[in-house]
């Protein structure tokens, strides 16, 4: 369960890959601008850490960045967000699970954790995150740039938050989740 602050591992973490050579025995490279390349003990291909289970991500097409669907251990789901270019960042798994310290034992008091863009209790709102992508459609202007998800029981998307306009992250009360088509 500490993998996700660990550097030397690629549990817990989003890697940053290039698949077009070979460097030494691996059947692939990690691009020299990763963060961690030159961090004594790190594994090169990491570009974030402190993800406990980054289930599906998407890259939003206008502008790149990194949306993140991280299911959470028990109490809460995360929605986790990493702008073009910003690799390094850290999460927070094991230390934190969504909002809440998990393990104060495992807290690096040095650490510079990012908030998750929307957290939510899982047995309260309803299941595990599993994903989703940044609305960029006609039908219903006002998403445009907002992303959805889905949960484990969910057949149309569950949730929109809107970072891109007010910088706030919010979930629709449940009565009014899954209504969009």
């Amino acid at each position: 369960m500490r993998s996700g602050q660990d550097l030397s591992t690629l549990f817990g973490k989003v890697i940053r890959i290039d698949v077009g050579g070979r460097c030494g025995d691996r059947p692939y490279c990690a691009p020299e601008s990763n963060p961690f390349t030159d961090a004594q003990g790190a594994r090169s291909e990491i570009w974030s850490s402190g993800l406990r289970n980054p289930w599906k991500f998407s890259f939003d097409p206008a502008n790149g960045s990194l949306w993140i669907a991280d299911v959470g251990r028990g109490s809460h789901e995360e929605i986790n967000h990493v702008l073009a270019g910003a690799g390094g960042r850290s999460f927070g798994w094991s230390c934190r699970e969504g909002p809440e310290v998990f393990d104060a034992s495992r807290c690096d008091p040095d650490a510079d954790h990012v908030d998750p863009v929307l957290s939510y209790r899982t047995p309260i709102d309803g299941c595990a995150v599993i994903g989703g992508r940044v609305y960029r459609g006609q039908r219903h202007s006002e998403l445009a740039g907002a992303p959805t998800w889905r949960t484990t029981t969910a057949r149309e998307p569950c949730g929109v938050c809107d970072p891109p306009r007010t910088g706030r992250a919010t979930a629709p009360p449940r009565s009014e989740r899954c209504r969009l088509r």
